[in-house]
């Protein structure tokens, strides 16, 4: 049995999607798959030690640069599963008899349209998304959320999915030193509508207008021009800071936040938040879509849509040490439920079964 991947996850530099397949791959058998991303930009497949290499800054971000690879190795190499990194997949090059998963992690251009300008110009595109799952001999969905949603919005067959929940990677022999030296509040990734960066701005001004010497510090892609004027419009010019991290420096800027805030109206998982639990940094979160079933009674939750009420959560941690320990407790005991070496288990069980 052999699994193909093909390269569209490791086009952009960062995100969740390409780190949960590279994490995958880590712990299968190398004789097991094959990677059509025979070079990235991406840091996760850079970090991971898979053997790919690094291509040069005026390669990288080109979107169809490997598509020809993909397509090659989709017609004459052997495998027999073909599992897509993201809903961009090229069933056209498919040879019959083979076979197709695909991991759905989230629903969200049904859920909540209004966050996207136009559902079918993205990429993935919904239409995309809605072919390669119709098409797909088994459909694996990141939470029981996002399995619902399939079934009661695309009336998929629940026989056809199966949830397997993503793990959580330690990050061993840390530095001590700090990577900001002030406190701060921790956001992580993107910061596009259903990420609700706008109101978590907004609530942070009013952390900040209580507490002068607690920060806003994203992780990502590097402010665009707008985030720019947002900020500066906002006042907190000083007050908000942008940094790309290495796994390393991730896993210490959770360790030394104040906490972590998710403020999504709409997520599949949200890995983030078991690596702030690891990296026993408390947890402020959306009480909508999947986060409540993955941290349970390990967060505090907001209403992602009230401004106070995304202050007054993160104010609780800030204010009450008690409660921020008992938070940092409860997501050492949480996490223990994850790990990326169960679900890879899981996968390998699907692969099998077809």
């Amino acid at each position: 049995m052999r699994v193909l991947y093909d390269h569209t996850a490791f086009i952009p530099p960062f995100g969740g999607v390409a780190k949960y397949h590279v994490e995958v791959m880590k712990r299968l058998p190398p004789h097991m798959y094959i990677l059509s991303a025979i070079g990235s930009g991406n840091q996760y497949l850079r970090e991971s030690g898979l053997g790919h290499f690094t291509l040069p800054k005026h390669l990288r971000g080109a979107k169809y640069w490997m598509t020809p690879v993909t397509a090659a190795m989709m017609r004459f190499a052997q495998y027999d599963i073909y599992h897509p990194t993201t809903y961009d997949a090229h069933l056209q090059w498919l040879p019959k008899g083979k076979k197709v998963v695909v991991t759905v992690h989230d629903l969200n251009m049904v859920t909540v349209p209004q966050y996207y300008r136009d559902v079918n110009r993205v990429w993935p595109s919904l239409a995309d998304q809605k072919k390669v799952t119709q098409r797909a001999d088994h459909i694996i969905a990141v939470s029981e959320n996002t399995k619902g949603d399939l079934i009661n919005y695309w009336n998929i067959p629940e026989e056809k999915i199966t949830t397997i929940y993503h793990g959580i990677t330690p990050v061993n022999d840390l530095s001590p030193e700090r990577v900001f030296p002030f406190d701060y509040i921790l956001y992580v990734g993107a910061r596009n509508t259903y990420k609700n960066f706008y109101n978590c701005l907004c609530a942070f001004r009013q952390i900040n207008s209580r507490f002068k010497d607690i920060k806003f510090v994203c992780t990502g892609l590097a402010f665009s021009s707008d985030e720019k004027r947002l900020i500066e419009g906002s006042g907190l010019t000083n007050e908000v800071f942008g940094i790309s991290a290495s796994e390393e420096q991730m896993a210490r800027l959770y360790r030394d936040a104040k906490l972590f805030v998710y403020p999504s109206f709409y997520e599949g998982f949200g890995m983030p938040i078991l690596e702030a639990m690891q990296n026993h940094c408390p947890v402020a979160l959306s009480n909508a879509s999947c986060f409540p079933e993955v941290a349970k009674d390990a967060a505090v939750y907001f209403d992602p849509n009230n401004v106070d009420d995304m202050a007054g959560a993160m104010l609780k941690i800030i204010e009450q040490d008690s409660y921020r320990d008992t938070l940092i407790r409860m997501g050492d005991f949480r996490i223990r439920n994850f790990s990326w070496e169960k679900c890879t288990e899981e996968h390998m069980k699907i692969y099998s079964t077809l």
